[in-house]
C-alpha cells in the first residue's frame, strides 16, 4: 500500500486522502502552505483550509515518507476521536460509546481530516451547552479554519441564544468564533487573495 500509489486503492476498499496529499501539497519538500507556491505539476495546491493544512505540515516535518506520514496522521486523528469520545462521555455517560463503537467511524476515521473539525465542534458545542460562550466560540472558529461544517453548529447555537433573547451569549460565541478564525487565517490573507 505504502510502496506505491498506483490507482488500486480507488478499487480495492482502501483509499485515504492522506498519502497521495503527501505529494501533491509536496509537504515532502518542506513547502509551507500558502506562503510558498506548489512547484510541481499541481499549480493549485492548499486545498484545503489552514488548521487542516498545518496539521499535514507537522504530520510531514515529524516524518515524510509515505508509511511514516499516514501513521503519523493517523496518530493525530485517533487522538481527536478519543477526545470526541471523551468529550461526549462526560456530557451523555455510556451512550457515547455508540459513537466510539460506530462503523462508520472506524471506516472514515483515516480518510481524512475531518476529525479535526469534529473535534473542536464537539468541544465547542458541549461548551455552549454549558454556556460557557466565549469559549465555545473560540473552538467554533478553530472547527471553521479546520473544514467549514463547524459553522452550521454555530450558526444554530446563535440561533437558539437569540430565540432565548440571550444579545451577550450569541455576541460572545460570535466575537469568539470571528476572533479564533481570523487570528488562524490572516497570517495567510494575502497568500489566499492571489491564488484566487
Amino acid at each position: 500500500l505504502f510502496r506505491s500509489w498506483t490507482g488500486q486503492q480507488y478499487t480495492a476498499r482502501c483509499y485515504t486522502d492522506i498519502i497521495p496529499l503527501l505529494g501533491t501539497e509536496e509537504l515532502a519538500d518542506g513547502r509551507l502552505p500558502y506562503l510558498e507556491p506548489c512547484e510541481g505539476t499541481q499549480p493549485q495546491c492548499d486545498e484545503y483550509p489552514v488548521v487542516t493544512m498545518y496539521a499535514m505540515r507537522v504530520a510531514a516535518w515529524i516524518d515524510d515518507g509515505l508509511a511514516g506520514f499516514f501513521l503519523v496522521n493517523v496518530a493525530f486523528l485517533a487522538i481527536a476521536a478519543l477526545g470526541v469520545v471523551v468529550l461526549l462521555h462526560r456530557s451523555v455517560g455510556d451512550r457515547a460509546l455508540y459513537v466510539a463503537a460506530a462503523p462508520t467511524l472506524m471506516a472514515y476515521a483515516y480518510m481524512n481530516w475531518d476529525l479535526l473539525a469534529v473535534v473542536a465542534a464537539t468541544a465547542a458545542s458541549v461548551l455552549a451547552l454549558r454556556r460557557r460562550d466565549g469559549w465555545a466560540g473560540i473552538l467554533f472558529g478553530i472547527g471553521v479554519a479546520a473544514k467549514l461544517y463547524p459553522g452550521l453548529l454555530l450558526a444554530a447555537f446563535l440561533l437558539e441564544r437569540r430565540r432565548e433573547r440571550d444579545a451577550r451569549g450569541a455576541g460572545r460565541l460570535a466575537a469568539g468564533a470571528a476572533g479564533s478564525w481570523l487570528a488562524l487565517n490572516l497570517p495567510f490573507a494575502d497568500r489566499k487573495s492571489t491564488r484566487l
